[in-house]
């Protein structure tokens, strides 16, 4: 008789072919369609990196001046993906330094929408890409484990299980986080050791719901809280204006509102700022948990599923024994 598909590899092609579909969309509305916007010649007034939303996740912003629907706009524009790679959006944003002029797309029903990636570069593509990418993955693991999941010539009981699928699996995944959260601590140490100090003026002060991405609608997935804070400071006679968000978000209110009494308008603190960039600034590496909680939660959940990978290998091996001297 033929066995019925696992409904965990259902699931795996349904979330992979439906990340593949939001891939398509992104590159068809965010990428394809603004080609064929009515076109102006833009001028980037400034460019620079900020981390407004995290602390730890640095986005692009570009201020750009140009003319559309009659009169003369500026438009500030914070690109879309974000990165906790400070050195890939910087290479992102010295590809527009101030002065430059390029062809802008204008959306026709909105002259303040623009679009100034017209082609298929690298920064247009890499949200559909990474999304892609992603739903490959997910599609593929489908694929692959029901395969190797049919029933083979042999004894039934020494067939391939997929729970000999799932120790190397548990094993690579967790190898990899834990690679990763062992580089986020050095990272995390060296910028508390290494990062400068100021004294900078509060200019706002809010509290922000859901993810720590910056959305300001709380969400089921993540029902957080967060504060938000703006500081204007001076370093080597430049004036900075810069905001970024406490290092975690958190289910209690009542902190994040602590929060906002102790950086009220018009208070001032001590900040940190990354040297060579001082629009790059962190209110918090002075709490221990908020400056290494992620890294070392990543260097937990990696222990973790290395752990579970090693069980599975060990429960493998010890049914695949008892089923040999049972002569099965």
């Amino acid at each position: 008789m033929r066995e019925r598909p696992d409904i965990t590899l259902w699931l795996f092609l349904l979330v992979g072919l439906g990340l593949l579909a939001g891939a398509m969309w992104w590159t068809y509305a965010g990428v394809y369609q603004p080609m064929g916007w009515p076109r102006t010649t833009g001028e980037v007034i400034s460019s620079r990196v900020i981390n407004p939303s995290s602390p730890s996740q640095y986005q692009g912003e570009l201020v750009f001046r140009y003319d559309a629907a009659g009169s003369a706009r500026e438009l500030t524009v914070v690109h879309s993906w974000s990165s906790s790679s400070y050195d890939m959006v910087r290479r992102f944003v010295d590809g527009y330094p101030a002065g430059r002029r390029l062809p802008l797309g204008v959306n026709p029903a909105n002259p303040d929408d623009v679009a100034y990636e017209l082609d298929w570069t690298f920064g247009a593509m890499v949200g559909p890409l990474a999304l892609g990418l992603l739903g490959a993955i997910f599609a593929g693991i489908g694929v692959f484990v029901a395969r190797l999941s049919r029933p083979r010539a042999g004894p039934p009981s020494l067939s391939l299980n997929p729970l000999r699928l799932i120790s190397p699996a548990f094993l690579s995944i967790g190898l990899v986080i834990l690679v990763i959260g062992v580089l986020m601590f050095r990272s995390d140490a060296a910028m508390r050791s290494s990062w400068g100090t100021i004294r900078a003026d509060v200019v706002s002060a809010e509290v922000v719901t859901g993810s720590m991405n910056g959305t300001t609608g709380r969400t089921r997935n993540n029902p957080g809280y967060n504060v938000r804070v703006r500081f204007r400071y001076s370093l080597n006679g430049r004036s900075f204006e810069n905001a970024t968000t406490y290092g975690f978000s958190t289910s209690s209110e009542e902190f994040v509102r602590n929060l906002t009494t102790l950086f009220a308008p018009g208070s001032q603190h001590d900040i940190r700022y990354r040297p060579d960039d001082p629009n790059i600034i962190r209110f918090d590496l002075d709490s221990w948990w908020s400056t290494f909680g992620l890294s070392v939660g990543m260097i937990g959940m990696g222990t973790m599923f290395l752990a579970f990978g090693l069980m599975a290998r060990r429960l493998v091996g010890s049914t695949r024994r008892r089923l040999l001297r049972a002569g099965l």
